[in-house]
């Protein structure tokens, strides 16, 4: 006797003792499974279940959305803006990241408050979307709700849902999407001095408000985690720690900024900023090192003494010198030009970057965003082959 003798009502009972993984494995095997699995609203609420791991979550988005096929299908369409973006926002950029929470998709911009102290720092966000699927008709309907900050006088920053903008998220892609506004949000200021509003505002710990365009292009930050190998033979070589990730640093007077650190197959390890400023806005590459180091036998004592002295912020020594150029510009990115930079790498996770015609070093440290569970990415990922039969 076959498993597949058994009646439909059975097979449900079994197969929903199954992982979430597993369950989508067995439905790949026959035609009468695969059906099996796509028209039984048992079967989605154990595997939605096992894939959310919060029963509470499902029973709440179920209010919602009133089909677990329908929430299946939110995820499949939407999973891919799961992870961290970077927003073309000129010239001050933005950090967004997008994950599931409560049955919904939200968007949350992160930024850094900056203490007195060296090294005192605050990660600090606020919402600026959700998807929230809906039903209607038993046809799936997604609806975009936006928040802006009401900066009214004696109001504070709080967060308002932007109920007449008519606005939507466009052209998604694995790698890149857009957010559409009906019209061009003014953040209520006269922003004279952008620069001082910002700082105003970070020092205090909160995000500035920003001029939102009607377009704005949002492209997936793609690095390695330390997690995984690298096969740059320089890391091999040296057992450093693989350096790509996302950082943070004080630029001088434009206050921190935050920039993804990468190896690109020149040999060449870049720092391209996040969020930037009216000289080196975002976008563009702050700084390019040879993935190599400098000899030991080249670099003088007295040569790395002072470069010792230089970063004393640090807390830890000098481990490898690595020669390259930095990006200066004038303002708007004006006469943009190279010059020679160094990286300084330390045993903890810090480095320095010396733009030696300016002689002040700049000390990145790692900024560790909350850790989430990529819910939709995971059931895409399962649901990528789609079923075996035409």
């Amino acid at each position: 006797m076959s498993i597949l003798d058994l009646n439909d009502r059975l097979l449900v009972q079994i197969l929903s003792k199954l992982s979430f993984e597993n369950i989508l494995q067995a439905s790949r095997c026959c035609k009468r499974l695969w059906g099996l699995v796509w028209e039984s609203e048992e079967l989605w609420y154990y595997v939605l279940k096992d894939l959310l791991e919060e029963e509470v979550v499902i029973r709440q988005t179920l209010g919602l959305v009133g089909s677990y096929r329908l929430l299946a299908k939110f995820l499949v369409i939407y999973s891919s803006l799961e992870g961290e973006w970077a927003g073309d926002i000129q010239p001050r950029g933005q950090l967004l990241r997008v994950e599931y929470e409560d049955g919904v998709l939200v968007g949350k911009i992160y930024g850094l408050s900056v203490g007195p102290r060296v090294g005192e720092h605050r990660l600090i966000n606020r919402l600026l979307f959700k998807l929230v699927p809906e039903n209607y008709n038993n046809e799936l309907k997604v609806t975009c709700k936006w928040f802006r900050l009401d900066s009214a006088v004696g109001q504070g920053s709080r967060e308002l849902p932007d109920d007449d903008a008519e606005d939507s998220i466009a052209d998604i892609r694995m790698d890149e999407f857009t957010l559409i506004r009906s019209t061009e949000e003014d953040p209520g200021e006269v922003l004279t001095n952008p620069r001082d509003v910002y700082l105003r505002y970070i020092s205090r710990g909160e995000l500035p408000p920003e001029r939102l365009p009607r377009r704005t292009t949002y492209r997936r930050l793609k690095y390695k985690t330390q997690q995984q190998q690298s096969e740059h033979p320089a890391d091999a070589e040296h057992n450093d720690k693989l350096l790509e990730g996302i950082y943070w640093a004080l630029y001088g007077l434009h206050g921190p900024e935050i920039i993804v650190v990468t190896y690109n197959d020149k040999g060449k390890i870049e720092g391209r900023k996040i969020t930037g400023d009216i000289n080196v806005p975002c976008g563009k590459v702050s700084f390019s090192i040879d993935a190599n180091p400098v000899a030991s036998h080249l670099l003088p004592p007295e040569v790395l003494a002072v470069r010792q002295a230089s970063v004393q912020a640090a807390g830890d020594e000098i481990t490898h010198v690595h020669p390259g150029t930095g990006t200066v510009a004038e303002e708007h990115f004006g006469h943009p030009r190279s010059i020679m930079a160094e990286m300084l790498r330390f045993r903890n996770e810090k480095f320095a970057i010396v733009w030696l015609e300016l002689g002040t070093p700049i000390l990145f440290r790692p900024l560790k965003l909350p850790e989430y569970r990529e819910v939709g990415r995971k059931f895409l990922a399962s649901m990528a082959s789609g079923p075996p039969f035409s």
